[in-house]
């Protein structure tokens, strides 16, 4: 995925799936978020996967500044 963010990180984008890895007993879900680029046939390529549990601002730019630390 990191050599594909040169060719289609020009556009990014990212969604957060909720609960689509379920908890276990006292064990929150997990949220699954994909970053997407976009390529010159308008196919949507991955750039990067993660996993979550706290919903919160923080987490959201931690998310976001580790995934362009990357690239």
């Amino acid at each position: 995925m990191k050599k594909l963010f040169p060719l289609y990180g020009d556009k990014v984008s990212f969604d957060l799936t909720f609960s689509l890895v379920k908890g276990t007993a006292g064990v929150a879900p997990w949220k699954v978020g994909l970053f997407l680029g976009t390529s010159s046939t308008g196919r949507m390529v991955p750039l990067g996967v993660t996993l979550t549990q706290p919903m919160s601002k923080e987490a959201y730019l931690e998310i976001f500044r580790m995934f362009f630390k990357a690239h």
